[in-house]
């Protein structure tokens, strides 16, 4: 679940946050609200990072993955209202949406994100055409990686599928 809450963070358009030690599972030992606590609580244990460098590495693939696709970072309220359309899944655990790239040379021309909530596995039905994948619930990046997609795409459960129309 924090990888997907991650990723949706930094999927989404506007400005991005993400809180130091994010991407290394940082726990502030279940202190929720922390300010007033010791070092002890507020400290960044480092040698969390090397624990959980696959969660580490994803969240580097998904910032490059924004910073390579100005589709993610629309930079007018207008923009964002003309590029975006929803799709309607018909699950109520699944959000997705195609991201039309075009005002901003997006080198994708559309992309397609899904955000599964679910802890089942869903097929969605894709739009039209060949579709790359950019992340999924293992792996983020900005270029492409595996076989392109038609039809339908499986999305993991509680995870993030992001597609490019283009390779």
């Amino acid at each position: 679940m924090h990888s997907l809450s991650n990723a949706i963070v930094l999927t989404s358009q506007g400005i991005s946050f993400l809180h130091a030690g994010t991407d290394f599972l940082r726990t502030k030992h279940g202190e929720e609200n922390s300010y007033n606590k010791p070092d002890k609580i507020n400290w960044m244990d480092w040698s969390r990072k090397a624990d959980y460098l696959a969660v580490n590495q994803y969240h580097r693939g998904l910032i490059a993955l924004r910073k390579a696709h100005p589709a993610l970072r629309l930079p007018t309220a207008k923009q964002i209202r003309d590029s975006i359309r929803f799709l309607k899944p018909n699950l109520p655990s699944v959000v997705a949406f195609l991201v039309d790239g075009k005002s901003v040379k997006d080198p994708a021309g559309r992309l397609l994100v899904v955000y599964n909530a679910s802890r089942e596995a869903i097929a969605l039905p894709l739009p039209e055409g060949k579709w790359h994948v950019l992340a999924n619930e293992k792996r983020a990046g900005a270029k492409p990686f595996g076989k392109p997609l038609t039809g339908s795409a499986k999305v993991a459960p509680i995870s993030l599928l992001v597609l490019s129309a283009k390779a």
